[in-house]
């Protein structure tokens, strides 16, 4: 081989030197750490920031063909023929037909009645997330009063559409969302209830979505934990697969990249939570859910914690977004 990056080496590759042969440009701050392990690495922070970029008039298009530049590669394509023969001069189109990125959008039962509204989400889209419409408190306002009529008209269309759904949600543990009766149960009669709301959705649902957020907000909030013990988590999520096992099962929680300062929910937490059901005896799939509604967004710490949470090798999925319609946001 030849000599690789123009024959020179780098200095101090293991780390065992401290940040000899390490420099910083910028505001970078770099810091040289051990691990229990005894693994040494290198964290970097304030790596970047906000900053406003002037074009003139004529030249608004610099950055984005900049983009187009970065994320973008050639690809070479050879045409034979039936005997596998290349052929001169041919001509092909390319035409993509699905986004490999699963870039969504939550819809509501309005986008039924509404060409319009058809028309721009499905330009767009081939994930959504319903709503409201397969929530607790839409689908059984009164005990054993489960109906699924509303609900049942949305998976029809996304089918019809080639959209893929994700199930949002099974049991949601703030306890402001819960339906009405359900509030009132005496504590004895809630593991029951639940347990026929998980049978209820899931198995109705079954093959008709491919995620689904079976606890939502545990990490916040502990409504059905303080009434049915510490391990319902993992009851929850062994029951889930079970039930639906083509579909992955999800822990589901906000501001876990948007505010350092909510401690219930930072990445060190998260990662705790779900090595606690591993220990507990679940060891089935698992994905990461991420509500992320920011104001200022703090990508340095955004970054920081999904490379956190990337440790684990489950699934990451940002499972609601927003950015507030402000400046430098």
């Amino acid at each position: 081989m030849k000599p690789q990056y123009s024959g020179g080496m780098v200095l101090n590759p293991e780390l065992e030197h401290g940040l000899n042969g390490w420099t910083t440009f910028g505001d970078v701050k770099l810091e040289h750490q051990e691990a229990e392990d005894g693994n040494k690495y290198i964290v970097a922070s304030d790596r970047s920031g906000h900053k406003t970029v002037f074009h003139r008039s004529f030249t608004w298009k610099r950055k984005n063909s900049m983009s187009y530049l970065i994320r973008k590669h050639r690809v070479k394509s050879q045409v034979v023929d039936s005997q596998g023969l290349p052929l001169e001069n041919a001509k092909i189109s390319v035409k993509q037909l699905q986004q490999t990125f699963p870039f969504a959008n939550a819809v509501s039962k309005f986008i039924l009645e509404n060409n319009a509204y058809q028309e721009w989400f499905l330009s767009g889209f081939k994930y959504t997330v319903f709503e409201n419409e397969m929530k607790w408190y839409s689908t059984e306002k009164g005990p054993g009063k489960v109906n699924y009529s509303e609900s049942d008209t949305m998976p029809k269309f996304a089918k019809e559409n080639n959209i893929l759904v994700r199930g949002h949600n099974v049991l949601w543990e703030d306890p402001r969302y819960q339906p009405s009766w359900v509030k009132r149960l005496p504590r004895k009669d809630l593991p029951l209830a639940a347990k026929k709301r998980m049978k209820s959705i899931m198995k109705h649902y079954s093959g008709q979505v491919f995620h689904w957020d079976v606890i939502n907000e545990k990490l916040h909030f502990s409504h059905y934990e303080e009434r049915m013990g510490r391990n319902v988590s993992t009851t929850f999520l062994q029951m889930a697969h079970q039930i639906d096992q083509k579909a992955i099962p999800f822990l589901n929680d906000c501001s876990t990249l948007k505010r350092p300062s909510d401690t219930c929910v930072t990445p060190t937490m998260y990662l705790e939570k779900i090595k606690l059901i591993r220990e507990q005896g679940y060891h089935g799939p698992l994905g990461i859910g991420l509500e992320s509604h920011f104001d200022t967004p703090n990508l340095t710490y955004v970054r920081a914690s999904l490379d956190m949470l990337a440790s684990t090798k489950l699934p990451i999925w940002i499972t609601e977004l927003d950015v507030s319609r402000r400046p430098k946001r």
